[in-house]
């Protein structure tokens, strides 16, 4: 359902915004917790009750392509997480995975907001 929700949010901002190009992304330069947090800030915004959520990294960064809807092949890093939330009746839902697209140091997409995500 959340997935659903925030693939149809991205889609209507994507119709508004060009995707970031990173064309000279040389390097995946966020340590550990800055990535964390970079990711909980990212996750905030399409959690429907962020405050409660824990995010949990779920591998070190690697390089992908992604097709996004006004550009393809283009280079940027990917991370997993795993996301456990509050559900709209209050209990706890299991842990879902995530994976969060960055360029430049910045998250900019979840896996599911794009075309295509390629591992280089």
């Amino acid at each position: 359902m959340k997935k659903t929700i925030v693939s149809l949010a991205f889609i209507a901002m994507s119709l508004n915004i060009a995707p970031v190009v990173g064309a000279n992304d040389a390097g995946f330069d966020l340590s550990p917790s800055a990535c964390k947090e970079v990711v909980s800030d990212f996750m905030d915004t399409r959690l429907t009750d962020s405050r409660s959520a824990r995010v949990q990294l779920d591998s070190d960064p690697y390089k992908v392509m992604v097709d996004m809807r006004s550009a393809d092949d283009i280079p940027a890093w990917a991370v997993d997480i795993l996301v456990k939330s509050r559900l709209p009746s209050g209990s706890w839902s299991n842990y879902q995975p995530y994976t969060v697209i960055f360029q430049d140091g910045k998250a900019v997409a979840l896996e599911s907001e794009v075309v295509g995500v390629t591992r280089t």
